[in-house]
């Protein structure tokens, strides 16, 4: 929802687990709270499941689609929403149908398992737990692939062996900015996250190469990913998936299942509804409140809030990123040393195949500091090691305390607040060509 407000008092940005930072401006700022931050969320998760699985988008019962000798696989993109709770949902719903001859298995990526996630054994019964078996991808180990066949250029895809081998494969994942994770990351609920190491090495090489050219040849490489997304999930006889629309704080809006194509089509059209403001212009200033989503790290949620927010700055302008930071630097996902160790042979695209999605936020935030500054509010001051080396290496600024926002608004002609910036994807609406440049230069 877009608001303009002249009023100078009542100016809120809403961040971090339910906090919220007010302050005053002189000048009109307009408010972008996108309609997902109304929508009430799912309360009982396991009924809302099981009502969703008994009635899918254009085919029977989940119930129906299995037999009960089948090997049935679930396989969890990374960074679901409680994606631990979901799959011990759809486990208690499965398990009943399958008989002794049948197998239930969990794969999730290795990041999910470092942090903890995509294992839903301590959701389930006693006797529950014992006939869910979980397995971690890890894409270089080479005897746990199988070739699946070969994409329309003649690449080849091996995927996680016991995708091939499975009777039945439900995706398990969640909507996102198509502009971002969708188009860079390697999490995708099966290509390339659950591929081997060598397709995940050539993903990022072409993503970067995709990033350097010109914006309409990179629109033809993300669709030509995502056509290739396509084709393992059809090479692997995909019918069936679970999406999840999710909200603030890791809660869920919506979850969408059946046909492939049918959940694509109206989980996509969920979130462009409730996640996809449209904005009149862009601003010199951008305050974006940035999501405590723990299904993230917090270099991603703020990776994402920075890459949200630029859609909304002008160039050479400002995004300032309102957080609740509690990242320590001994957590850090990449941290000094490592930051050493690439700084001889520096370059994203040898960073990004060193460290896969770990490096993404870093990728992203470098990219969004050749349009804005950045700069981290936080309601108490950021140590120094808080950032490790990357406050030097993507140039960041810090800043607390309530004379910062304000003396940043006071020199600037132009402001947008832009709430739940981690989880929107606003759109600018198109002006006349040279329309803006020149109010620019008359100002």
């Amino acid at each position: 929802m877009l608001f303009g407000i002249d009023d100078p008092m009542g100016i809120r940005v809403l961040y971090g687990a339910n906090r919220v930072l007010e302050f005053n401006s002189k000048i009109p700022v307009t408010v972008v709270n996108p309609l997902g931050a109304e929508v009430p969320p799912i309360q009982d998760l396991d009924q809302a499941m099981r009502e969703i699985l008994s009635d899918p988008l254009k085919l029977p019962p989940l119930a129906k689609c299995v037999t009960g000798s089948d090997r049935v696989i679930l396989a969890l993109k990374r960074g679901t929403p409680r994606g631990s709770e979901i799959l011990a949902a759809v486990a208690r719903y499965l398990l009943p149908v399958l008989t002794p001859e049948g197998h239930l298995t969990v794969l999730r990526t290795q990041l999910d398992e470092e942090m903890g996630r995509g294992d839903p054994r301590p959701y389930l019964p006693v006797q529950g737990r014992e006939l869910v078996e979980v397995k971690t991808h890890r894409s270089d180990i080479q005897e746990d692939f199988a070739l699946l066949g070969r994409f329309h250029n003649g690449r080849p895809l091996r995927l996680h062996r016991d995708l091939v081998d499975a009777d039945v494969v439900i995706p398990i994942g969640w909507s996102q900015p198509g502009g971002a994770w969708g188009s860079y990351g390697a999490s995708g609920a099966v290509f390339p996250a659950f591929s081997d190491r060598q397709s995940q090495l050539v993903h990022w090489r072409e993503a970067v190469r995709s990033a350097n050219r010109d914006p309409s040849t990179g629109d033809r490489q993300r669709h030509r990913r995502g056509r290739m997304n396509h084709e393992a999930n059809w090479l692997l006889g995909m019918q069936f998936a679970i999406e999840v629309i999710p909200g603030p704080s890791e809660n869920i809006l919506r979850i969408v299942a059946g046909m492939t194509k049918s959940v694509a089509e109206v989980a996509g059209e969920s979130y462009r509804k409730w996640w996809c403001p449209t904005v009149d212009h862009k601003a010199d200033l951008v305050i974006a409140g940035v999501d405590h989503d723990p299904s993230h790290t917090p270099w991603e949620n703020l990776a994402q809030a920075a890459w949200s927010a630029a859609r909304l700055v002008r160039r050479g302008g400002c995004i300032v990123l309102v957080t609740d930071w509690d990242e320590d630097v001994l957590s850090l996902p990449i941290n000094n040393h490592s930051l050493a160790e690439a700084s001889g042979i520096w370059s994203w695209s040898e960073f990004l195949q060193r460290h896969g999605d770990r490096g993404v936020p870093f990728w992203l935030l470098a990219r969004v500091r050749h349009r804005a500054s950045l700069c981290l509010w936080t309601a108490e001051p950021l140590g120094d090691e808080s950032l490790g080396g990357w406050r030097d290496r993507l140039s960041l600024e810090t800043a607390s305390g309530m004379a910062v926002i304000e003396r940043l608004i006071h020199n600037v002609n132009s402001c947008t607040v832009f709430c739940h910036a981690s989880l929107a994807w606003p759109t600018v609406l198109r002006k006349r060509r040279g329309v803006e440049e020149g109010a620019q230069k008359e100002r």
